[in-house]
């Protein structure tokens, strides 16, 4: 990034710079790997096991973004203005979730859908207990607001995103 905003400035290059958040969603080819982006890992163990494993304390925050969005900012954005490619667009929904929220968001869908439970254990296998509300708070913000005003909105939401996870992998099945 600080490459292309120095080669920027000497006049060399007019850098798209974007900044993905936190990925998610099926993928499109059945050899690529996906399952180790959290989100869909949590949706594939619910599915596969009825089990999420949460490796940290769950407090830490992420701002996630469905893999459609992703490809329609890159398409928004290769279309902007020459003069407005030296920002730096940071790509994401502009809503954080803790670990612990998005376990239990994946758990509540899971639940609705098949009529079963998710278990949320910890790494090591032990029942996940709740963080303490005050270690998840101030809650991570990731700024999109340079993106959106290119025109950057993100079309699809936490809880369709992780339907069409467990779409996909009915499908797979």
């Amino acid at each position: 990034e600080q490459a292309l905003q120095c080669c920027s400035g000497l006049g060399r290059v007019q850098p798209l710079i974007i900044r993905l958040s936190n990925g998610y969603g099926p993928s499109l080819d059945r050899k690529t790997n996906s399952w180790k982006l959290v989100l869909n890992d949590f949706c594939r163990t619910a599915f596969t096991t009825q089990e999420i494993h949460i490796h940290s304390d769950g407090s830490p925050q992420r701002d996630f973004l469905y893999m459609d969005d992703v490809t329609a900012a890159l398409s928004l954005f290769i279309r902007i203005p020459y003069q407005e490619k030296s920002n730096v667009y940071n790509l994401g929904s502009g809503s954080s979730q803790s670990m612990w929220a998005l376990a239990q968001t994946v758990s509540e869908i899971y639940r609705s859908r098949y009529d079963k439970e998710v278990t949320v254990l910890q790494g090591d296998g032990s029942l996940f207990q709740a963080p303490p509300r005050e270690k998840i708070t101030p809650s991570f913000r990731y700024v999109i607001e340079l993106a959106r005003r290119a025109g950057f909105h993100p079309a699809v939401s936490i809880n369709l995103g992780i339907n069409q996870i467990f779409d996909y992998l009915e499908k797979e099945e």
